[in-house]
């Protein structure tokens, strides 16, 4: 059927490491870093085509945030 379409999608954890300085008034004063991980996610959707010009489309979501609860 070409009115219906259905789509899905999954991203992975993403592991990251920043470093960068601390600077103040021009001085530096520390070094600096972080460990973030881009949390991973599952997206799914879906699209009706009433007419030519009309079609309704949605969207779900789920990102698993808790993984960083904690941020180093």
């Amino acid at each position: 059927d070409d009115k219906a379409s259905f789509g899905i999608t999954y991203r992975s954890v993403t592991n990251t490491d920043f470093e960068g300085n601390i600077y103040y008034a021009g001085k530096r004063l520390s070094d600096v870093e972080m460990k973030f991980d881009h949390p991973d996610s599952v997206q799914a959707g879906f699209r009706y085509k009433f007419l030519d010009n009309l079609a309704v489309e949605t969207d779900l979501v789920w990102t698993k945030w808790d993984i960083n609860r904690r941020q180093i």
